[in-house]
């Protein structure tokens, strides 16, 4: 008989292995109808890695493709009776060449039909391996074994050899004597490495028989065999999905671990080996292995220290809202984040949890072994079939299947909504299996793409879902919010477990409650420089600088705009006499008058209903199984004690104000007393600027694209968007909105002016109304669309545009004005110009354009715009340096109309003694306002104002850059150079009337300081009459130090500006009255004096506006 030997190559993939083998011998013996050849062949053979399958359809210390390689391959020979024959251990070359007993890998695309059954691949790429091996013809079960490392190596090398192998090597020597005993192999999980338990194994097939049995027959040349090899261990992925969350619900997730992994694995067989016999009855327990308890864990956040409660808060990265409801993990080493969707964090190479296949079998609908929370069958739909699962001993522990391997979720929840209030520590579970309802089979080879969804309030609690609330207990939504704004209200909701008691007593009290801006860095990292040392926060063991009169909230409800003290001496407040009753309250300090209308403390009626009180209406109601109290908390007047600064307004941009409060209950239960104490976070969030109002003149009506948006920090260049904690809505206020509200009767002169319109189709809607509505988390956008124009003579158009955020507990005001004729705010008095002052004969063209600076009762040397620009652009860590600015420091000041230039010296004024001398004023029906036009704004109670960032025509969204938000100018770019940027914003103060919506705007500037000083230097471009560095300059009477009037530590460089009056009215430099005081930053709008703008005869140059009289 010839034997005729040829050399022929095999491919090995990993994943799915491959084996394509050829024969090459004379056909001389026969078997099943075949001849099998004597001698020997060397085969092509092809090893395909087997792409792992999708599990489940709908930072790690292991990345996504850590088992994904071949380190090492053996191919094993057995007869028909299943004895071992040959093995080989492979050599692995880096070429394309292999020589007899190598092999080589490359990667190769695969598609969906290399899955198993039907599947659905999950990798798009896996490696194939390549090889040539001399096999003898004949009919047997041929394995490839990869993987498996160097003990396994040699038994395969020292078979048939004599022993006196190393224990390892030999137990492996006697298991591979058999193809059982082959596939039985147990291997063991290395916890520290995962990548190491990438064992895979997989039987050899002739091409085009694959659906036969392992046995095959090598009797012919040219024949092909391929292998699919699969790993023994799974992986699955985790995302998040919390769309279907109600509102005002917040999941920080702090890990994910998957529990309970198998501690050996088989080879080639189903594991756990299911023993002789065995039966499965519906409700079967599984069966029985060794477990590792905690397997890997990925962690979403940084560092090594779990975050505490402290951390859970709008910054938290990996926080699940209905606003923003998508999360999951990226590749190794990246962090976790919110994806545009599900698929993006179910990749290949997203970080996954590993695990040893785990066979458990299935469950029955209806059953403990179901794996919902309510089970089919079940008549209450609204609670879960097994509350009591998360006890171990419970029948529905680890849905009856103590043997299965489960996700596990570590999260902190919260609700803020008052129909179930909560807080704590979660966890949410998941067994593994191939769906969500009955099957725990973990199958090897496998990628589970968990996708965990939460529905409604996220915490009813069995074993999937642990969570508790204590009874008797109260819990309180923390952090809660409340508006920037001064005069304000939220209802915070308290909910009482009275477990099976009687609320017999409830109280609040304040027990923090800070005039000073809250988060700020230290001052060493770049945080804010402000009057630290009498900042409470910061000096928590110097009792005495708590001082909650001084702070911004209030227990009981807040009807005065201004605390003035009436004291004699250096602590009285000058102000108008005009102001309407109650709109001032006289006090002797800040401190009496907290303490004696007990301010910070209130008790609460009891029973269960609606109590109104002068102080604010609150309810106690019954809900299911506990009480839910809604207690007013309010802001506190916009000016308490005006030399000090104090404000209920928070003045900060770009940090939140905050206090706390002490919620007491008292419940008794079976004759026995509870005391039950919650203490809350109450944030004043950030002021809000940018934006704040809108201007259209009559012939233009383009959309404003309305995103709101804040300052990260003070020194900060870019604004940002946020989300709200909780639902927002936007509305354009008319009279149903404010009746809703108990506000004062509106009016509604320009109804149908402007409407809102949706721009973010995902998180908002629109109702009938008209009303946008945002979820929980979800940045704030919406559209402002105007209808169409009017003509040039025809009356302004007004509206505002109310936007209620943060579960509605603070709310922000945007302005919106189409025209250029005289605004009438007060129906008896003036009708007030809509732009500033440019010459004696010109205004400027919209609201936008500061105008000039005059120096007194002289317009006919205007001070150009063009000349009002600071030293730094932007103007961010400002010190005392950093002033004078260029053009007072260069002393030439180019005027309106020619471009003349002069030095300050040389522009003059009248002094202020000087009633008789004119203005000069040469426009039509038009006079400068008096001191009585601004003092009827102040006093009239139906007059507020609101300070921010105005856009204009060429504006259709809000600028980021703060240079942009701030900077318009109408000749040409902010600070010398370049053309106007026309699209620019500009701040300011608007003041407005709350019945009608009517509004002016009065800008400080594109520097932010509307005011030129004759004090400093040839005329300091700077808003601050009296301070020149950290206040204050020059300590006397009634400010010694800072500890007065902290907020003034750094008014030499915060904005504002000065509007000079017609008439001059009092006597005396601290008693007459020459203008009008616009503090942008303590949100001032007073009188202002004199002694502050005058140095002996010289005056400052401040802003003008005019009005027209009534015919």
């Amino acid at each position: 008989m010839m034997k005729n030997k040829a050399m022929r190559c095999v491919w090995l993939v990993c994943g799915l292995l491959m084996l394509a083998v050829t024969s090459c011998k004379d056909d001389l013996l026969y078997t099943d109808g075949e001849p099998i050849p004597e001698g020997e062949t060397t085969i092509i053979a092809q090893v395909d890695f087997r792409p792992l399958v999708e599990g489940l359809a709908g930072k790690s210390r292991t990345a996504g493709d850590a088992i994904k390689s071949i380190q090492d391959l053996c191919v094993l020979l057995y007869d028909t009776e299943g004895n071992f024959v040959e093995g080989h251990s492979l050599e692995s070359i880096s070429n394309a060449n292999p020589t007899d007993g190598q092999f080589y890998v490359n990667e190769v695309t695969r598609k969906d039909g290399d899955a198993p059954d039907g599947g659905t691949i999950a990798e798009t790429k896996t490696p194939q391996a390549n090889l040539k091996l001399t096999i003898p013809y004949g009919r047997y079960y041929i394995y490839a074994v990869a993987n498996m490392g160097e003990d396994f190596k040699k038994a395969v090398q020292a078979h048939g050899k004599e022993n006196g192998a190393a224990e390892e090597v030999a137990k492996y020597k006697t298991a591979i004597a058999t193809k059982e005993g082959l596939k039985s192999i147990s291997l063991t999980w290395d916890v520290a490495d995962v990548a190491k338990n990438s064992q895979m194994f997989g039987h050899f097939t002739i091409v085009g028989q694959e659906n036969n049995s392992e046995l095959i027959t090598i009797n012919k040349k040219g024949m092909k065999l391929h292998s699919w090899i699969r790993r023994a261990a799974s992986k699955v992925t985790i995302a998040y999905d919390g769309s279907k969350l109600e509102e005002g619900v917040f999941i920080y997730l702090k890990s994910v671990t998957i529990k309970d992994i198998p501690q050996n694995c088989c080879l080639g067989q189903d594991n756990p080996a299911v023993p002789e016999n065995y039966q499965p009855k519906d409700r079967d327990e599984g069966v029985k292995l060794d477990l590792i308890k905690n397997g890997e864990t990925i962690k979403y956040y940084e560092g090594d220290t779990e975050p505490t409660i402290s951390d859970f808060k709008e910054t938290y990265e990996a926080r699940i809202t209905k606003g923003k409801p998508l999360f999951g993990s990226k590749e190794q080493g990246e962090n976790a984040y919110h994806p545009k969707k599900l698929a993006d964090v179910h990749t290949e190479i997203t970080n996954a949890l590993y695990f040893y296949e785990n066979m458990q079998g299935k469950g029955k609908e209806g059953t403990p072994s179901d794996k919902r929370q309510v089970v089919a069958n079940t008549l209450n739909k609204t609670e879960p079939t097994y509350p009591n699962g998360g006890q171990e001993n419970n029948e529905a522990w680890k849905d009856a299947k103590p043997y299965g391997t489960y996700i596990e979720v570590d999260a902190f929840y919260v609700s803020i909504n008052d129909k179930k209030v909560g807080r704590g520590p979660i966890k949410y579970r998941f067994m593994l299996g191939k769906d969500v309802i009955t099957d725990y089979n973990a199958e090897r080879n496998h990628h589970y793409k968990l996708t965990l969804k939460f529905k409604g309030y996220a915490n009813d609690a069995d074993w999937h879902i642990e969570y508790e609330e204590p009874e008797p207990g109260i819990e309180v939504p923390n952090p809660y919010y409340i508006s920037y704004l001064y005069n304000r209200t939220m209802n915070l909701p308290v909910k009482i477990n009275t477990g099976g008691g009687t609320l017999t007593s409830l109280k609040a009290e304040i027990l923090t409650n800070n005039w000073a801006p809250y988060g700020t860095l230290p001052l060493a990292k770049g945080g804010l420089d402000y009057a630290r040392q009498y900042d409470y926060a910061e000096n928590p063991s110097n009792s005495s600088l708590n001082q909650p009169w001084n702070g911004f909230l209030s227990l009981r409800k807040t009807a005065a705009r201004v605390l003035a003290c009436n004291q004699e001496g250096n602590a009285k407040d000058q102000v108008p006499s005009g102001l309407p009753e109650g709109a001032m309250v006289n006090i002797s300090s800040n401190k009496d008058y907290y303490e004696t209308t007990k301010k910070g403390v209130r008790k609460y009626v009891v029973g269960n209903e609606t109590h109104e009180e002068a102080d604010g209406n609150y309810s106690i109601t019954e809900n299911d199984d506990h009480l839910l109290a809604s207690i007013p908390l309010y802001t506190r007047a916009k000016q308490m004690h005006i030399k000090t600064g104090y404000t209920g307004n928070n003045p900060y941009v770009a940090y939140q104000r905050h206090a706390k409060v002490k919620i007491t209950a008292t419940v008794k239960v079976s004759d026995i007393e509870h005391t039950l104490e919650e203490t809350v976070d109450i944030y004043q969030v950030r002021r809000l600027v940018n934006p704040k109002g809108i201007y259209r003149s009559n012939n233009k009506n383009e959309p404003f694209h309305v995103t709101l948006l804040r300052l990260p920090r003070e020194n900060a260049t870019e604004f940002i968007p946020f989300s709200s904690e909780g639902p927002w809505k936007a509305y354009v206020v008319n009279a149903q909105t404010e009746a809703d509200r108990g506000d004062p009767p509106y009016t509604d002169p320009n109804r149908g002016f402007i409407s809102l319109s949706v721009s973010d189709t995902e998180n908002t809607s629109q109702d009938e109304k008209g009303v946008i509505h945002g979820v929980t988390g979800s940045d704030i956008k919406f559209d402002i669309n105007f209808n169409g124009t009017i003509a040039a003579d025809a009356p302004n158009r007004n509206a505002i545009v109310r936007v209620e955020y943060h579960n509605y507990t603070c709310e922000h005001l945007i302005f919106v004005h189409q025209g250029n004729r005289p605004q009438k705010l007060l129906s008896d008095k003036p009708a007030w110009h809509v732009s500033n002052l440019v010459s004696k004969n010109r205004e400027a063209s919209n609201p936008l354009d500061e105008g000039s600076l005059f120096k007194y009762k002289n317009l006919d040397q205007p001070i150009a715009a063009k000349n009002q620009y600071s030293s730094k652009i932007p103007m961010i860590d400002v010190t005392s340096k950093d002033f004078p600015d260029p053009v007072s420091n260069q002393n030439r000041y180019e005027l309106v109309g020619g471009g003349e230039i002069k030095k300050w010296m040389e522009i003059t004024n009248q002094p202020a003694n000087n009633k008789e001398a004119s203005w000069g004023l040469d426009l039509t029906s038009t006079r400068i306002a008096q001191i009585e036009d601004y003092e009827a704004l102040f006093e009239n109670e139906m007059i507020a104002q609101g300070y921010g960032v105005l856009y204009g025509d060429e504006s259709t969204e809000p600028k980021t850059n703060i240079v942009d938000a701030y900077g318009y100018q109408e000749d040409q770019a902010y600070y010398f150079g370049g053309s106007a940027i026309k699209d620019r914003g500009i701040r300011g103060c608007f003041v407005y009337n709350r019945n009608t919506g009517n509004h002016i705007f009065l800008p400080v500037g594109a520097s932010g300081y509307g005011h030129r000083k004759a004090k400093e230097g040839n005329g300091v471009l700077r808003y601050s009459c009296g301070q020149t560095q950290i206040f204050p300059t020059n300590p006397n009477g009634f400010y010694t130090d800072a500890s007065t009037a902290p907020l003034f530590y750094d008014l030499y460089m915060r904005p504002g500006a000065i509007y000079w009056t017609e008439d001059v009215t009092g006597t005396g430099t601290w008693g007459t009255t020459v203008g009008w005081d616009i503090n942008y930053f303590t949100f001032d709008f007073n009188r202002i004096y004199e002694a502050n703008v005058f140095n002996g005869n010289n005056s400052d140059a401040c802003f003008i506006r005019c009005v027209e009289d009534p015919n």
